[in-house]
């Protein structure tokens, strides 16, 4: 978290710095572009256990969905360019709140695998999430006011939440196991039962596209696609033994990768009030396939202060993870 601040800090002084001199950049067919942004983001992130059966098949045994409601960044997106290429930067730090609910699943009858035995509701808390995002492209003017741009992104994001105050419906404790909704599945209420927690780091390389058309001189519509032919999830989830959430069950700490998972559409619109001056609204979707760790590592700990010290070992289970979320920003930009 000290990090990210000092990332904070560090570009707002550079933008600052360079929009003392933007008058200065915009000869020369330099560009230059900064805009304070307020974004909106909607969705949910989803972390899954996979274990073999008998037969050496793959099925779910956990499925654990940290939901994204209504998290308000605040940051900055900037753009530099010569001639006709372009570079941006955007950076977003969310403030914390709650985060709607976190959902917890379980399939824990091995002599019916299909059978959901456990399930829980928790209360959800964003603690901290940011977005870095950087993107190349440069632009071939097709027709007069009509621009079309490879480009080419780099992205990371990160989240840090807490899930507390869960109840749950438990049919593995029931004899035999029944489903979590059977009227003999044993319930927990908030103070029996351990909360969670879970960070998610998230880094994004895509290719992809962009269509500019400008249109009675002073609006402008851009839309994206972009795809990610390589995409690096790292997860550390962190379970606590007791309702007061001192002392740590276990962590798992999850990575995954995969090729062309994650796939992003995007709208921009904006209005020219002014030469220098743009008013703007926002919008993009992004898609996460579910992708399959290479490897899974689980430990032991004793305390919440320890637990990103303890020496993992091995597990024979396999992660794997998927979401999808949607932002709605607006901005003003000042452009020279």
């Amino acid at each position: 978290m000290k990090f990210l601040k000092k990332i904070f800090c560090y570009i707002s002084v550079f933008l600052f710095l360079n929009s003392a001199s933007c008058f200065a950049l915009s000869i020369y067919n330099t560009h230059f572009s900064i805009s304070p942004l307020y974004q909106l983001q909607n969705g949910c992130l989803n972390e899954y256990v996979y274990d073999t059966d008998s037969s050496d098949e793959l099925y779910k045994l956990s499925e654990l969905n940290w939901k994204l409601k209504n998290l308000s960044y605040a940051g900055f997106q900037s753009s530099f360019g010569y001639k006709n290429l372009f570079f941006d930067l955007n950076f977003l730090y969310a403030i914390p709140k709650k985060s709607g609910n976190m959902k917890d699943s379980d399939w824990l009858n091995s002599s019916d695998l299909s059978m959901k035995t456990t399930y829980s509701i928790s209360e959800n808390t964003n603690n901290m999430s940011a977005i870095f995002k950087v993107n190349f492209y440069y632009n071939f003017e097709i027709i007069n006011n009509l621009t079309v741009s490879p480009v080419i992104s780099a992205q990371y994001n990160y989240y840090d939440f807490s899930a507390r105050n869960a109840e749950g419906w438990y049919g593995n404790y029931s004899s035999p196991k029944v489903s979590w909704d059977d009227k003999d599945a044993v319930y927990f209420s908030s103070d029996e039962l351990g909360g969670i927690d879970y960070t998610r780091s998230t880094i994004l390389g895509s290719l992809g596209a962009k269509i500019d058309y400008k249109f009675l001189d002073y609006f402008c519509a851009s839309f994206t696609l972009k795809t990610s032919p390589y995409t690096y999830v790292q997860s550390l989830d962190t379970h606590f033994a007791d309702n007061k959430c001192t002392i740590i069950g276990s962590c798992y700490l999850d990575r995954m990768s995969g090729l062309f998972k994650h796939y992003e559409a995007s709208v921009d619109l904006n209005y020219i009030f002014m030469t220098n001056f743009v008013f703007g609204i926002k919008g993009d979707y992004n898609y996460l396939i579910q992708m399959q760790g290479l490897s899974k590592l689980t430990g032991i700990t004793g305390t919440s202060n320890s637990k990103t010290a303890e020496t993992f070992t091995k597990a024979t289970t396999v992660p794997r993870c998927s979401g999808y979320w949607w932002n709605l920003g607006i901005y003003a930009k000042i452009q020279f």
